[in-house]
């Protein structure tokens, strides 16, 4: 038994089941995402505990890694648990122990912090808990804690607010409340901004959302400040970045996928796209020190970094947020581009076929991964005679999405 292969695993983030394929190796554990894409790829020496959590779908494997991020994987039975927990013995030398759950209803109890989790805790037995990535604000207010949660737009129900009352004692009025608030914004998913960024990039034009944004990059988050709207980006919400040449051969398009979106009243915004000049270059200087970056970032980075503008932009989100830049692939148009012009719905823009997927950009953007289309058709265009409209048929959408 050298490796573990299981099909019909689930991943439950913020309110939704998303399916997926799990793989344990002697020295190593992936989970492939069906519907995003994001794999979750540990080494064994990365894995602290590791624990079963008896749910409505079956037995959870949840693992607590060495940086305090907890995993949890649902849809395993009782003979797959053995055969995890026989392989976790022999290759990671890890018992994998049985939480006790609480199943008594009480409203009371102990709320405890394991890793980047808030666990309510009732007599040692687990009542519910909450991965603190999911908590988008928090207050205090006297003896309550009031936690407000990302929303998803592919769950059916979304939690959008919890909170807690801790008594008051004879020393304490406020109880707990304030020590819970404390851990939950030093923990949770909230960005506060404190102290200077690492470089700020000046008027970038984005075109979804809209507008002109000075772009100041932290090493967690990017701040986006507009004449009327500032937006935050934390770097665990981002799942990709894409660098796209304009078939005008002047201008650059630079996207990040973000996962929770960014959001904006009622829009959503799961892909942010700006745009470059690509003949503009620009000197740009960070504020740290040559002797911090290449503690931190080996070398790849200089306090002094000169050239074009798109390029170190680029550059420094992909060092700073351990993300790769996902180029076009080895298609070429007939002149020699490589994007296709098109319309999607009453928008024109570009068709990107990529190595592994499509991307329909600048407004609004549209991702397709291969292994997501079921199938595709071409027909003859409704418009111009030499044209033809494409039709990608997706598993996990109802409708087509249609190029013309």
């Amino acid at each position: 038994m050298s490796e573990l292969y299981f099909d019909n695993i689930t991943q439950e983030i913020r309110g939704h089941t998303y399916p997926g394929k799990l793989r344990l190796k002697p020295t190593e554990l992936m989970f492939k995402n069906e519907s995003t894409g994001k794999v979750d790829h540990f080494s064994s020496g990365d894995i602290s505990s590791a624990q079963w959590v008896n749910r409505a779908a079956g037995q959870c494997l949840r693992l607590k890694l060495s940086n305090d991020s907890v995993h949890r994987y649902d849809g395993f039975g009782e003979i797959d648990a053995e055969k995890v927990s026989s392989f976790f013995k022999k290759n990671f030398d890890m018992d994998v122990e049985k939480r006790e759950i609480s199943y008594k209803g009480f409203n009371w109890g102990d709320v405890v912090f394991e890793g980047n989790v808030l666990e309510f805790v009732c007599k040692n037995a687990l009542s519910f808990d909450v991965p603190l990535s999911n908590i988008s604000n928090a207050a205090a207010n006297k003896n309550e804690v009031i936690l407000e949660f990302h929303p998803n737009d592919d769950a059916e129900l979304c939690l959008s607010e919890m909170r807690f009352h801790t008594p008051s004692t004879e020393t304490d009025k406020d109880g707990a409340a304030t020590e819970i608030y404390n851990q939950v914004i030093d923990k949770a998913d909230i960005i506060q901004v404190t102290g200077d960024s690492l470089v700020e990039f000046k008027d970038i034009s984005y075109l979804q959302p809209r507008g002109r944004y000075d772009v100041k990059l932290y090493t967690t988050f990017i701040h986006l400040h507009g004449k009327s709207f500032d937006y935050k980006i934390p770097k665990s919400t981002i799942i990709r970045f894409l660098l796209l040449p304009h078939p005008d051969n002047r201008q650059m398009f630079f996207a990040a996928q973000v996962d929770p979106p960014l959001k904006h009243g009622q829009t959503r915004y799961h892909i942010i796209v700006m745009v470059f000049e690509k003949d503009k270059d620009v000197e740009i200087e960070l504020t740290a020190t040559d002797e911090y970056l290449q503690k931190n970032y080996e070398g790849k980075l200089t306090q002094i970094m000169v050239g074009p503008e798109y390029d170190l932009f680029a550059r420094l989100c992909k060092i700073l947020y351990g993300q790769k830049i996902t180029g076009p692939g080895s298609f070429k148009s007939k002149n020699c581009g490589s994007a296709i012009a098109c319309s999607y719905k009453t928008y024109v823009g570009l068709l990107y076929p990529l190595e592994r997927g499509f991307i329909f950009v600048p407004r609004p953007p549209v991702s397709i991964r291969f292994e997501e289309i079921a199938n595709v058709n071409f027909s003859r265009g409704t418009g111009a005679l030499r044209s033809f409209d494409f039709e990608a048929s997706c598993w996990n959408l109802p409708l087509l999405i249609l190029f013309q």
